[in-house]
């Protein structure tokens, strides 16, 4: 069986034999696609954004091809007119879809269309920007929403700009959706999203599998830095962070030694015009809000981290938290959780799929922030629960997060699909 992969990002093993640029992600897909190929029947063509389109080549099993990346709000047609070339040449028995957050995966779902190929075709569910755009402002201030950077200004890209450019890559999401037949997803959410857009897609569950790296290491109350908590992210409002740094000037009163880790660079240090000019408003806002509240001694920005360095940095913390105004199934959250650092996670999206409240983590309403502070200091202060919910945490992942388990249900689905499209 040969299957075409459209992904989002280039994947290392390819990044590395064409000698490519590429970021911190795209692991998982390392993973899944050597289990793929250690099947004597399985044949893989990937296709990737780059920079540049028309690059192919072959590296050990896997053909791949790139497109040219577009700007997310615009309908992607050098992805249609490669994907549909690559079906062509290639004839694949599944066309699989990574994600719909990008007008790439219209463009394929059209591709697929003009072949007569969409019975074979199945998108995989990760966010979903029509929905995350409705909770894109994450609770900020109303006159933050509307100011600008000078890069904001420049690119006409502030937080109120960003959010309409999420409801604008929507509607090419929701066009694939309606489209397609069959869906692979993993959470309540996801699946109540898709049935709004198109109830009669056959909906096939897989759950994710994260990064090699997160499966092994554990987490031990002796070995960490006792107040310390870890955000995955403080990138865009979406992540919460300002709500953890809210939650954090309540937290400092009873522990006034917690210290708060994120990748990310740090809004507080400006390097050059170059570095003003680049900035979003977002940072600006960040920085004001660390400067006011005197947090710059309890924050730690990590820079960009690999696979290796995040897992390092959540074994050393006392507290993971999940602080998003909106998720699918945060692949942190499992990470932290297979891990066995103690979390806490807004209660937003598919998160009451991964861990329940209580047992394996401690979820508080994204509106009540409060709480998130109620429940950090409640782990700060107890060191046995601190260990259930270390403990649950990781039983409940690697059952969630099995890599066997969940790589043989997308061969499954696979051949789910293949032999559904023979018997009609």
């Amino acid at each position: 069986m040969k299957i075409l992969w459209v992904v989002n990002t280039v994947m290392p093993q390819i990044a590395k034999a064409a000698g490519l640029k590429y970021g911190v992600g795209g692991g998982w897909l390392t993973g899944c696609s050597e289990f793929l190929l250690g099947k004597d029947d399985i044949e893989l063509v990937v296709c990737f954004p780059y920079d540049i389109g028309g690059l192919s080549g072959t590296t050990g099993k896997i053909k791949y091809y790139s497109f040219e990346r577009t700007a997310f709000e615009k309908y992607n047609k050098d992805a249609e007119k490669t994907i549909k070339r690559v079906i062509d040449n290639e004839k694949p028995e599944v066309l699989h879809i990574f994600g719909t957050e990008f007008s790439s995966t219209l463009a394929a779902v059209n591709a697929a269309e003009e072949l007569n190929m969409l019975d074979r075709t199945v998108v995989n569910i990760q966010g979903m920007v029509s929905v995350y755009s409705e909770h894109y402002f994450a609770g900020l201030p109303g006159n933050v929403i509307h100011r600008c950077s000078l890069r904001d200004f420049i690119k006409r890209d502030n937080i109120y700009q960003q959010k309409k450019k999420y409801a604008k890559r929507g509607i090419f999401e929701i066009k694939a959706i309606e489209k397609v037949r069959h869906i692979i997803g993993r959470t309540d959410w996801d699946r109540a999203c898709v049935k709004a857009i198109n109830e009669s897609a056959k909906y096939h569950f897989c759950n994710e599998t994260l990064r090699s790296e997160f499966y092994n290491g554990e987490w031990r109350f002796e070995n960490c830095e006792k107040h310390s908590i870890f955000v995955g992210s403080c990138e865009y409002p979406i992540k919460g962070f300002h709500r953890m740094l809210e939650a954090l000037t309540r937290i400092l009163k009873k522990y006034p030694d917690t210290v708060v880790y994120v990748p990310g660079d740090d809004p507080c240090k400006k390097e050059g015009f170059g570095g003003f000019v680049h900035r979003i408003y977002y940072q600006n806002y960040l920085e004001k809000f660390i400067k006011s509240n005197c947090l710059e001694n309890n924050i730690v920005f990590l820079g960009a981290l690999s696979s290796e360095q995040m897992k390092e940095r959540m074994l050393k913390s006392n507290v993971f938290v999940l602080c998003s105004s909106i998720e699918n199934s945060p692949n942190t959250l499992g990470e932290a959780m297979i891990l066995g650092v103690p979390c806490v996670a807004s209660d937003v999206g598919g998160v009451t799929n991964m861990a329940e409240n209580g047992k394996d983590a401690l979820i508080y309403p994204f509106e009540e922030n409060y709480m998130l502070s109620y429940y950090v200091e409640k782990i700060f202060d107890d060191a046995e629960l601190a260990a259930s919910l270390s403990e649950n945490a990781k039983k409940h992942a690697q059952n969630t997060h099995s890599q066997e388990t969940n790589r043989s249900r997308l061969l499954e689905i696979y051949r789910e699909i293949v032999s559904g499209e023979k018997k009609i």
